[in-house]
């Protein structure tokens, strides 16, 4: 599901919506946790799970083209969101079919 559904779905969802409303909505939720994972906090939704900035360590990789084919190279450390679902939407989904 992309954007678009989403915003067309959540409308269907709230009677007397409309979709450029729900779009201003639905756009102004995202910003808001983009925001406020981009000032370092984390964003928690009961029965939906978290967002969290976590640092990821830096890999080890080799060179596979050039004069240095072989080598090593260790990529940087770098930020990265982490999402964590809350056990009722583990549960949840543990019960769909397969």
């Amino acid at each position: 599901m992309n954007r678009e559904q989403l915003t067309r779905k959540v409308a269907g969802c709230i009677e007397g919506a409309t979709i450029k409303d729900t779009r201003l909505m639905v756009n102004t939720i995202f910003e808001v946790i983009k925001e406020t994972l981009e000032s370092g906090e984390s964003v928690s939704v009961y029965g939906f799970g978290n967002f969290n900035i976590v640092t990821q360590g830096g890999r080890v990789g080799y060179i596979n083209f050039g004069e240095k084919k072989g080598e090593k190279y260790v990529s940087p450390d770098k930020k990265v969101v982490r999402f964590k679902p809350s056990e009722t939407m583990k549960d949840n989904i543990a019960t769909l079919e397969v």
